[in-house]
C-alpha cells in the first residue's frame, strides 16, 4: 500500500473518531462512507453478522455495537431514515472482517482498529506484517492441497520432502530448503515459509497454484513427472521475482511468524477489553 494512501485513511479515519468517558467510537454511516460503499441496507446486515460472531465468542455485542439515533440519508430515490450505529475499535474490525480484503479499504481497517499507536510508521509496518501473515495463512492451505494432489504418488516424509526442496532449490537459484535454512540462520527443524518474506512467499504460492492445477488437469503422472513440474512452476515463478529485480536467496532473514501471530492476537484482545462508553 502506498505511504499516501496510509497517510491519508489513517487521517480519515481520525477524523471520525470520537471518545466519550474514555472510550473511542466510530459511527457506522462513517465507515460506510469510509469504505465508499452503496448500499447501507446491506451494510446493516454485514454489522449484524459481525454482532452475531462478537456474541458467540462471548464478548457481549452491546460492548461493541450499539443503535442509537437514526440518521437521515439522501439516495436516488430521496431521503430515507436509516439505523445508525456507533462501533467500538473491535466492533469495527469485526465490520471489516466480514468484508472483502481485496479492498485496501477493508484491510487498513484489519490493522488499524486493534494497532496499539496509529501514526504513520506504526500502521506502515503493521500493513507490511499483516500481508506476510496473510501470505502465509495461504500458503499453508495450498501445502495442504498439494499434499492431497499427490496422494496417488504414496511419498513417505523423506520422498514428500525431496520433491518441496526440489521446486525450492529452482526458486532460491539453486540453494536447497536446507542450504536456505543454513544461509539464513534458521534451526533445520524449523519451517523455511515462518521466516520469508511476503514477496518470496508469494511466488511459492504461485508455484504451488501453478503445480497443483497441473495436477488437477493431468493427475496420473509419476513421480520424475511431479517433480520436473514442480521444478517448472517454481522456474515461472522465479522469473516473475528477477523481473521486479528480486532475487530471493539475497533477501534477509524476517521475524518468525508464530511471533507475528502471537502479538496481533494479543492486540485483538487489548481492543475486546476497551469496549464502547
Amino acid at each position: 500500500m502506498h505511504h499516501a494512501s496510509i497517510q491519508s485513511m489513517a487521517a480519515e479515519l481520525d477524523s471520525m473518531r470520537q471518545i466519550a468517558s474514555g472510550h473511542e467510537f466510530w459511527c457506522a454511516s462513517k465507515l460506510f462512507g469510509f469504505l465508499r460503499l452503496r448500499n447501507y441496507v446491506q451494510f446493516e446486515d454485514v454489522i449484524g453478522s459481525a454482532a452475531e460472531v462478537c456474541n458467540r465468542k462471548g464478548h457481549g455485542p452491546d460492548r461493541h455495537f450499539r443503535p442509537t439515533t437514526p440518521i437521515e440519508h439522501f439516495n436516488d430515490h430521496g431521503p430515507a431514515v436509516l439505523d445508525e450505529y456507533h462501533l467500538s475499535a473491535y466492533g469495527a474490525f469485526l465490520v471489516a472482517k466480514h468484508l472483502d480484503d481485496a479492498s485496501a479499504g477493508v484491510r487498513f481497517m484489519l490493522n488499524y482498529f486493534p494497532a496499539e499507536q496509529r501514526d504513520f510508521l506504526s500502521l506502515a509496518l503493521r500493513l507490511d506484517a499483516w500481508e506476510r501473515l496473510h501470505a502465509r495463512v495461504a500458503l499453508r492451505q495450498l501445502e495442504k492441497e498439494f499434499a492431497h494432489a499427490i496422494r496417488n504418488l504414496q511419498l513417505d516424509e523423506e520422498g514428500f520432502g525431496l520433491l518441496k526442496s526440489g521446486g525450492d532449490k529452482v526458486l532460491f537459484g539453486g540453494l536447497s530448503t536446507r542450504s536456505m535454512k543454513l544461509r539464513l540462520g534458521i534451526d533445520p527443524e524449523h519451517v523455511l515459509s515462518d521466516y520469508l518474506p511476503a514477496v518470496t512467499l508469494r511466488a511459492r504460492i504461485q508455484a504451488e497454484e501453478a503445480t497443483i492445477n497441473a495436477l488437477e488437469e493431468n493427475p496420473r503422472r509419476t513421480e520424475d513427472e511431479v517433480a520436473e513440474l514442480h521444478r517448472h512452476s517454481n522456474q515461472v515463478a522465479r522469473q516473475s521475482l528477477l523481473e521486479i529485480w528480486v532475487r530471493p536467496e539475497l533477501l534477509p532473514v524476517e521475524e518468525n511468524i508464530h511471533h507475528l501471530e502471537t502479538r496481533f492476537k494479543q492486540d485483538l484482545e487489548r481492543v475486546i477489553a476497551l469496549g464502547l462508553p
